[in-house]
């Protein structure tokens, strides 16, 4: 295990598996953490592991003259191709954060509607 794996799982340590009708219940609150997780933890994961990739450089002659004309354009293309990429799962992490702001708004909403109010 790298150090980034033990890093990333102490992270983001995986859920055991829930049975139906445990009394687990979601709110707003809930919601909100996972946006900050999400929005905080997640993403700067993604952009650290995007900036890393721009300084895993190889630089000549790193791989000899002639395989710098072989290997060299692959690899640099393979960079270009993990920067993409992670740019694009920021993208990602971006719209899940925008959806769960929206997903907390609405929570929010239906616990307020769903208190029982005395009505004189």
């Amino acid at each position: 295990m790298t150090r980034l794996d033990a890093e990333m799982s102490t992270a983001f340590p995986a859920a055991a598996p829930v049975a139906a009708g445990t009394g687990i219940h979601v709110t707003a609150a809930t919601v909100a953490r996972t946006r900050r997780r999400v929005d905080g933890e997640l993403k700067g994961a993604i952009s650290h592991l995007k900036l890393l990739v721009r300084t895993v450089d190889v630089a000549a002659p790193g791989f000899g003259v002639i395989g710098d004309l072989i290997v060299g354009s692959a690899y640099e293309a393979i960079q270009d191709h993990a920067h993409r990429l992670l740019g694009d799962a920021e993208e990602a992490v971006d719209g899940w954060t925008a959806a769960l702001g929206v997903a907390q708004r609405n929570w929010q909403a239906a616990e307020a509607h769903s208190i029982i109010r005395e009505q004189s």
